[in-house]
Formats: structure tokens, sequence, C-alpha cells
């Protein structure tokens, strides 16, 4: 999933949505990928988000920011 997301104010400038497509040659490509938060910036330490595929939310949690890059899991 990509992090360059198109971002979009939603809940009265409460929250926020972001929005990408599917990478292309995936199972995903050219399908609508959103995470909705209801209430926080992009820039919270944490915020609560659910995230939908082609508008159908599959999963909800936490995102936390973290400076330690020790969690990070990729090269």
């Amino acid at each position: 999933l990509s992090l360059s997301m198109s971002t979009f104010p939603i809940n009265n400038s409460q929250g926020f949505e972001g929005r990408q497509y599917g990478a292309t040659n995936t199972f995903a490509n050219r399908s609508l990928i959103q995470v909705q938060v209801a209430k926080g910036h992009p820039g919270d330490p944490y915020f609560t988000y659910t995230m939908a595929y082609e508008g159908i939310a599959f999963m909800t949690g936490t995102f936390v920011r973290s400076d330690n890059y020790s969690y990070y899991c990729g090269n």
C-alpha cells in the first residue's frame, strides 16, 4: 500500500481520508483503497482508522507514530 495517498478532509474537517488505487500487476489493480480517520490529523502521534477496499470496510485499528526506527520492517 502506497504511503503517498491523496488525502481529503472528512467529518467536518475533524478527520481525513487517504485514497489510492491498487498497484499495477496486483489483484487490487484499479481498485480503490481508502484509509479513513474520523477524528485526527496525519501529524498526530496516533489515530484510529478504518480501511476499506472498493468501499467495503474490512479492517480497523490504530496507527501509532514511532521515531524508533528499530520497528522498520523493510530494506
